[in-house]
């Protein structure tokens, strides 16, 4: 049986000491593996995002930088099936049909 496919997290970085992340623009193209129809791919999301970086690292100067990020959200992969096994089972036909006959009570 094949082994299930797990995808890393984008783990995206945060504002903490010294750094500040802004995000100018985010474009998310859902569903971006049909693009590419002869590549055999899990089902994903492709989100692009610009950011501005500001660094305050040296108190005399502060650097901007703009950076482009592009990843991949994956959507959840079902379980994957065990292939079941198809039993025939052969049963006695009967051909023979009892038909009880009705009887009609008529009223003088």
């Amino acid at each position: 049986m094949a082994a299930k496919k797990e995808h890393v997290d984008v783990v995206l970085p945060t504002t903490g000491e010294g750094v500040e992340y802004e995000v100018i623009s985010r474009e998310v193209t859902e569903n971006a593996h049909r693009n590419w129809s002869d590549i055999k791919s899990d089902p994903y999301d492709e989100i692009v995002e610009q950011r501005k970086k500001t660094s305050y690292g040296n108190p005399e100067e502060v650097f901007e930088t703009y950076e482009t990020v592009r990843y991949r959200r994956y959507h959840p992969a079902p379980d994957p099936v065990a292939p079941v096994a198809v039993e025939e089972v052969k049963a006695p036909i009967d051909n023979k049909v009892k038909v009880k006959p009705k009887t009609v009570e008529v009223e003088s």
